[in-house]
């Protein structure tokens, strides 16, 4: 029995695998430029979550520091309805009616 050189391993002829080849190859490369837009869309996510991240923490510091603000003017406002005789609340409370309208007069 005779070989025909045609033939290599199994029943693909030279044509035939280096058509498969060309296939692979091209699969090859495709897959390689999606993996690359993966791995930037990925690096692109990494980004986006740290300045993400980095926005919340100055957030927090500045919830933090109002907190602190808020507090100290509770710890204030009772201290002076506690010692504040009706009178001084009274001018309290006109003062504060006339910011409000102060604000109001320059917002509309």
């Amino acid at each position: 029995m005779e070989r025909d050189p045609q033939k290599i391993k199994g029943r693909y002829t030279y044509g035939e695998q280096e058509m498969m080849e060309e296939g692979i190859d091209r699969g090859l490369s495709k897959l390689s430029s999606n993996t690359r837009l993966l791995i930037d869309n990925a690096l692109g996510i990494k980004e986006s979550i740290a300045r993400g991240n980095s926005e919340l923490d100055r957030l927090n510091s500045g919830m933090s520091e109002m907190q602190g603000l808020f507090a100290g003017s509770l710890t204030r406002l009772q201290n002076m309805t506690k010692t504040a005789t009706t009178k001084q609340m009274g001018y309290v409370v006109l003062f504060i009616v006339f910011v409000f309208l102060i604000v109001y007069y320059f917002l509309f």
